[in-house]
């Protein structure tokens, strides 16, 4: 059995990753998808994905940034191949609609969101997606229709959606704000 020196104890010690605050926690998760967004727009897509899974690895808490970066790590991984195979899955075309909408290709979203609603009704997320759009587009409508569904699959869109910004110019409708639970802002 070998020793261990006192100085390649401090070695190890002072190498291994510190605890952080929530806080500080969520900055670094933050500044970590940032540099793998940028790595994925310069086309460097093999560092995006390393980057954008030791980001889901690292920060589990760090719900949003983690499915954003599952969603990086899929375009990657699709752009790595060199081509992209048709969307078999509910969460295929989810990924898909997040992607397009992030490119600002909002009817190629809205098709994948949809598509992705047929597969699979219960899938809030999905739903969500839908009803962001319809605020984008200022269809309230649909935003209220798919926004209810959402809630409806899981209670927490209802938080989620009263801070969404995609939201913003349905804020003066009562039919949106009731479904949030709040009064129209005048």
């Amino acid at each position: 059995m070998s020793k261990i020196s006192p100085a390649s104890r401090k070695k190890t010690t002072a190498t291994a990753k510190r605890p952080v605050n929530p806080a500080q926690a969520a900055t670094e998760a933050l500044k970590s998808y940032e540099e793998a967004l940028k790595a994925f727009k310069k086309g460097d897509f093999s560092r995006a994905v390393s980057q954008f899974e030791a980001i889901v690895k690292e920060y589990p808490i760090e719900r949003e940034i983690c499915d954003r970066s599952r969603t990086w790590i899929a375009a990657a991984k699709v752009r790595l191949a060199g081509s992209q195979p048709p969307a078999k899955t509910s969460e295929e075309h989810y990924y898909r609609g997040v992607m397009a909408a992030n490119e600002g290709r909002i009817d190629d979203a809205a098709g994948s969101f949809q598509s992705a609603v047929s597969q699979d009704p219960a899938s809030d997320r999905a739903h969500y997606a839908l009803a962001a759009l319809g605020g984008l587009r200022g269809e309230s409508g649909s935003a209220v229709s798919h926004l209810a569904k959402a809630i409806e699959i899981n209670p927490s869109n209802r938080v989620r959606a009263l801070n969404d910004a995609d939201f913003d110019g349905l804020r003066e409708d009562p039919e949106f704000m009731t479904l949030l639970g709040k009064r129209a802002e005048v």
